[in-house]
């Protein structure tokens, strides 16, 4: 009569932490959805413009860092190896385009290329298009 009553006792005990596990994993799964929500629902202004920043930036680039010359052997004359020159370089979304037409008239006469070829370059499927100057 001993053993039933310890097997029993071994039954009851089992169940007992087997229903704690299962709670412990609900807490768990409810502290990880909670935190989801957080982040993705309360904070989303706050990681949208953090995203934002991160992908959309104005950058100077110094340009001015010197010039450098060699020395003709036969001559004294010198000749620039390395020279600053400022390129300038205008880059196009084309997915986040929503007039193309009027983005080809007015950029078109500011950057020197004729609206035509905007418009074609725009039409390409590329993520991003390079308007030379």
């Amino acid at each position: 009569m001993m053993l039933t009553s310890t097997r029993i006792d071994e039954q009851g005990n089992i169940r007992f932490r087997i229903t704690i596990v299962f709670i412990l994993v609900l807490v768990l799964c409810a502290i990880i959805v909670g935190r989801l929500f957080q982040k993705q629902i309360v904070q989303h202004d706050h990681y949208e413009t953090l995203a934002y920043n991160q992908r959309y930036k104005e950058e100077k680039i110094p340009s001015a860092r010197g010039e450098i010359f060699v020395n003709d052997i036969y001559s004294d004359n010198l000749y620039p190896l390395v020279t600053n020159k400022t390129f300038w370089a205008v880059l196009v979304v084309p997915n986040q385009v929503t007039d193309p037409d009027k983005l080809a008239t007015g950029l078109g006469p500011i950057i020197g290329v004729e609206p035509v070829k905007i418009l074609q370059l725009l039409s390409e499927n590329k993520l991003y298009i390079q308007l030379k100057l």
